[in-house]
């Protein structure tokens, strides 16, 4: 009796080691949280201090001695004590990921909080002499693999360690270490000479996923944006799907939409690849829906068209990208602007997500697009810039100051209008503008 009552409870601590092995290994935006292996950007001090510990409890603690007796004192039944093992071993190696996680972002809050008051920065936005900070809601939209987060990782890192005119940008949270590190894994594919794809590199997303940043005028808060990067399946996402409350809220908030394409896709793609990349224009969707159609808000929409370098490099190059994008998407852009009342720009922005990285032929077997590297170029991704230039513009623009804060902060105002001015004179003013472009002025 008593053997099977350890026989069960074997198989049953077994079936909680493979839930547990299984969740450790498995990867998905969709789980908001740091204890999961291919999410933790820590892993390595945390293997080190794991085995650190098991040396050390096995020097001066004698663990080992404990397995042992553990082994006798189970009547023979070794699977019981290998499953109650592998248990807390488990269990010690989650346990001390979260504590590194929180004792890591702990740390990264300290040092935050340190050069705030270096650079005399406020960390409190409500104080009385000065205009209470607003937010902006971004959509990072477009297919899936397209390169949504590529765009977000080189343009933070194009502004990282500059300021654009008089306004600063800084990433919330874990922003900054998750952009860098997505920046550091694109980059990656310039150690390859040819490769097909960058998808291995850049985990696609299942989930929404916010990215938010500061903006600051001469150290004062003055803006917040909050990016949101949607996975390219929610169009058809029903109320069943977790986040469809959720994308519903922030559709309702939102009010710059960053729909980005894949120049190969559109420029050189069958239509399976084409549809598959380039098309449909999510923007259109989006904009479509009810709380969006039923606002008086105004809506920028950015074309950001990425893996353009091979067509970026020459003036006829230019010429086809513009000439493919408008053959293929003018009447829907049209179109577009008619159901949501004249409420609208957009703007094709094509930028080159790597610099040195271009498109040379489909692979016959795969049909998928393959890419070199250029030796002689260097690599440094180019105009990508400036969606978060039109976007930051556009968002300040549309920033209601009360007559109460134009009373009281009138000096302020005049700096922060002075400033965007010169924010909106860095833009290319060479891109192609659909819609309202006084909304632009």
């Amino acid at each position: 009796m008593t053997s099977t009552i350890l026989g069960v409870i074997t198989w049953v601590i077994l079936i909680i080691d493979l839930i547990t092995i299984i969740l450790l290994f498995f990867s998905s935006e969709g789980f908001r949280s740091p204890l999961f292996f291919k999410e933790d950007p820590h892993w390595k001090i945390t293997l080190m201090i794991f085995i650190f510990s098991f040396v050390f409890l096995g020097f001066y603690r004698n663990i080992y001695g404990v397995i042992r007796n553990l082994f006798q004192g189970t009547e023979g039944n070794n699977w019981l004590s290998l499953s109650l093992i592998l248990l807390v071993l488990l269990l010690f190696y989650w346990g001390l990921r979260f504590a590194v996680d929180k004792l890591i972002s702990s740390l990264e809050r300290l040092n935050d909080f340190i050069a705030r008051i270096v650079s005399a920065e406020p960390i409190e936005s409500n104080r009385d002499d000065e205009i209470s900070p607003k937010k902006v809601t971004i959509m990072l939209i477009g297919p899936e693999s397209v390169g949504k987060t590529s765009v977000l990782a080189t343009t933070y890192h194009a502004i990282a360690n500059d300021s654009i005119v008089e306004f600063t940008v800084r990433p919330q949270q874990d922003t900054m270490r998750i952009l860098s590190d997505a920046y550091n894994k694109l980059f990656k594919v310039t150690e390859q000479s040819v490769f097909q794809d960058v998808k291995s590199l850049l985990e696609g997303t299942q989930f929404m996923v916010k990215r938010p940043f500061d903006i600051y005028l001469k150290g004062e808060p003055k803006l917040t944006l909050e990016f949101w990067d949607i996975p390219g399946g929610h169009m058809n996402i029903d109320e069943k799907h977790r986040d469809y409350g959720l994308l519903k809220s922030v559709l309702k908030e939102t009010t710059v939409f960053i729909n980005v394409l894949d120049a190969v896709a559109l420029i050189e793609g069958d239509d399976a690849y084409f549809f598959e990349r380039a098309t449909p224009m999510m923007a259109r969707y989006f904009l479509e829906e009810p709380q969006v159609v039923n606002t008086d808000k105004n809506f920028l929409v950015l074309f950001v068209v990425t893996k353009c370098e091979k067509w970026l490099k020459t003036e006829e190059g230019r010429r086809e990208l513009q000439e493919k994008f408008d053959s293929r998407y003018y009447q829907e852009v049209k179109n577009l602007l008619n159901r949501v009342n004249g409420k609208m720009a957009g703007v094709l922005v094509p930028v080159k997500t790597l610099g040195c990285v271009e498109f040379t032929r489909f692979d016959s077997k795969t049909n998928r697009p393959i890419f070199e590297r250029r030796p002689r170029i260097d690599c440094k991704p180019q105009f990508v810039d400036q969606p978060l230039r039109y976007a930051l513009a556009f968002a300040l623009s549309q920033l209601k100051i009360s007559p109460k804060e134009r009373t009281n902060f009138s000096a302020k105002v005049d700096e922060f209008q002075q400033a965007l001015r010169g924010l909106k004179n860095t833009r290319n003013k060479e891109l192609t503008v659909y819609g309202r472009k006084d909304l632009l002025d």
